[in-house]
């Protein structure tokens, strides 16, 4: 058998004289083939074919005013400030610091919520604790973690209104915004005091003694 066509039966019949430049050729181009499909080459090859796009795009839009300003200078500013962040210096205690007090915040924040959550008295927000009928709401300390009765006023049982205080001297006055009606110490010779309005619904609420809805 011909030594000539056995060497260059997988590829052909081939000339005695070409056959081991083709094998030679044909080994060469598998070789660059499996090369340039490696990532690493491609990305290579690819910043080496489109940087001179970019720069010849660029040289060609620069004069544009409204490609200048409104996208290639937000862009090229964008870019510095991304530098500017990956590359800043950070000290380690500052990190250690900062993540202890998002930690803290983060946590008396989930506290207070939970907190009100769990607070089924906040419903009760009006009562008659002597004579007259009283109104008030409720505002949460995030410090002390207690509740505290604010607006406390009396209530106009004609109109269901809250009544404004208009006191002055050693006259207390309260009075609805809608019909007038009005209650003092002086005229009416009976006042309520908040200061004992305040301490009755304290109590309803530490002994439970309040309505539930």
């Amino acid at each position: 058998m011909d030594v000539t066509c056995r060497l260059c039966a997988p590829w052909g019949a081939l000339d005695a004289r070409t056959g081991w430049s083709q094998i030679f050729l044909l080994a060469i181009f598998g070789i660059l083939k499996t090369f340039l499909k490696h990532p690493i080459v491609i990305s290579i090859l690819s910043c080496l074919i489109l940087t001179p796009i970019g720069s010849a795009i660029y040289d060609h839009t620069k004069n544009i005013p409204i490609l200048t300003e409104f996208i290639l200078k937000p862009l090229s500013e964008l870019w510095r400030y991304l530098v500017f962040l990956i590359t800043f210096k950070i000290e380690v205690w500052v990190i250690i610091v900062s993540c202890a007090i998002i930690f803290g915040v983060v946590k008396i924040l989930k506290t207070a919520r939970q907190d009100a959550v769990n607070a089924d008295f906040l419903t009760y927000k009006q009562d008659r604790l002597k004579k007259w009928l009283w109104s008030w709401e409720y505002k949460y300390d995030t410090v002390t973690k207690q509740y505290s009765i604010i607006n406390l006023m009396p209530v106009c049982e004609r109109c269901n209104l809250t009544m404004r205080e208009l006191s002055f001297a050693n006259v207390i006055e309260y009075k609805c915004p809608k019909c007038d009606a009005k209650i003092n110490n002086v005229f009416d010779g009976y006042i309520e005091s908040k200061g004992d309005v305040q301490t009755l619904i304290t109590h309803n609420v530490h002994n439970d003694l309040y309505p539930k809805n």
